[in-house]
């Protein structure tokens, strides 16, 4: 919904990584090993950002960037200064900033029907199943129970609301540009 709003407001598609993977993962053949929501074996999420030592600057993806290397032989030629630390260019190794992570994601297994999920994908809490005795009901067998009529669906009381939502700066921001883009599209439409 929010990807939806953004491509509106701004022109862009805004598709996450794991949305991309489980559109790829939908076109091949599930296997065991995938996760019966998103059809994907393994989640590729973004690496964590990479930052500049000596002066904190981002390092772009797909850029070059130079770190000292995992070998500690101190080779003659020029030398050049971190942090006051004189490290010789030998020394340093030339990398690039495009290595996708593969993470290893919790699982969970259903009581009823034995299928697995990423615990991601199943908003499962693995953190307050510390004992590891918590039951756990699929979305698919949550459904097909409210419809046999063996269980009760959530009232709408439970479900949360935008009113809900906690108030910041960001979502104060997100919400004062899309209020901003939606009366210049009604202004553009409007016109024409």
């Amino acid at each position: 919904m929010l990807s939806l709003l953004l491509s509106k407001a701004w022109g862009r598609s805004y598709v996450s990584k794991p949305k991309a993977e489980k559109d790829r993962g939908m076109e091949n053949s599930m296997s065991e090993k995938s996760c019966q929501l998103c059809a994907v074996d393994k989640l590729n999420f973004e690496p964590p950002p990479i930052y500049c030592t000596p002066c904190g600057a981002r390092i772009k993806r797909n850029a070059t960037y130079y770190t000292i290397g995992a070998d500690d032989n101190e080779a003659s030629g020029d030398t050049i200064i971190v942090d006051g630390t004189t490290v010789p260019k030998a020394r340093m190794e030339k990398k690039r900033n495009d290595e996708v992570t593969e993470e290893w994601v919790s699982r969970v297994q259903c009581d009823k029907c034995e299928a697995w999920q990423h615990q991601i994908c199943a908003l499962f809490n693995g953190r307050r199943n510390s004992c590891g005795q918590a039951e756990y009901t699929c979305p698919n067998c949550y459904i097909a129970e409210v419809e046999r009529g063996e269980r009760k669906p959530l009232p709408q009381s439970v479900v949360l609301g935008e009113k809900d939502l906690t108030q910041n700066i960001l979502s104060d921001h997100i919400e004062k540009r899309l209020a901003s883009s939606f009366k210049e599209e009604r202004e553009k439409k409007s016109k024409a």
